[in-house]
């Protein structure tokens, strides 16, 4: 039995129109199919599996091939039998949504948060404190920013910057949070330290915490550093 030549190619990336909203955007999936006999034609089965973060409602040409998933490597494929005469070659093209991008939303919420928590801490002494965990998570928002306008990346490009830029993105879920429980607490002592009384703790709790939001910074940047 002669080989058929089957290729998959994650091909151009396409912009949204302008004017239209970014969910426009879609990535095509290019898979070219080629038989190489001179002589026979022959039914060729193309098959190949979609990205990861692919769903069957980002698929926007479901009726031209059979969508399925591959419950053993957990990702969804499309398939199809087309007729190829000697020497023939055809293109099977799946359009998909482009899924691969973090929302702005997201991003400005937590960028809010981080602006609020700040606001409501009452000691200045604490909000020094906090200043290294605030500078992390603005660099972290900067980064998965920077990811996400970049221009000129292909769609192979696209798709490792957003597997990055959302592992960044759960470390930053978690650093906004700690800074609010931070602050929570940060506010609770200083509300029930008496002015006149400035025991001698409060010092030392101070220095605790900002040793402590160092450690986590370093942690969190050498977290970052290892995503790249």
């Amino acid at each position: 039995m002669k080989r058929v030549w089957v290729l998959a190619v994650l091909a151009m990336l396409a912009f949204p129109m302008a004017g239209k909203a970014a969910e426009d955007a879609t990535i095509v999936i290019k898979v070219l199919a080629i038989n190489p006999s001179a002589e026979t034609e022959m039914e060729v089965p193309i098959k190949t599996y979609l990205p990861a973060e692919v769903r069957p409602e980002h698929v926007l040409n479901t009726e031209e091939f059979e969508l399925e998933f591959d419950e053993s490597r957990g990702a969804f494929f499309v398939q199809k039998k087309v007729k190829l005469q000697p020497k023939e070659s055809q293109v099977l093209r799946v359009v998909i949504r482009d899924v691969w991008r973090i929302p702005d939303e997201e991003l400005n919420k937590l960028e809010k948060r981080t602006a609020a928590a700040l606001a409501a801490l009452e000691d200045p002494a604490f909000r020094k404190a906090a200043t290294p965990l605030e500078g992390n998570i603005r660099q972290d928002l900067a980064l998965i920013r920077i990811k996400s306008s970049a221009a000129g990346r292909s769609p192979k490009e696209r798709i490792d910057d957003f597997r990055d830029s959302s592992a960044v993105l759960e470390s930053l879920r978690t650093k906004v949070k700690n800074l609010e429980d931070f602050v929570s607490e940060s506010n609770l002592s200083y509300t029930q330290t008496p002015r006149s009384a400035n025991p001698a703790w409060t010092p030392l709790l101070i220095l605790g915490v900002i040793a402590f939001l160092g450690i986590l910074s370093v942690v969190c940047f050498w977290t970052a550093g290892r995503l790249k």
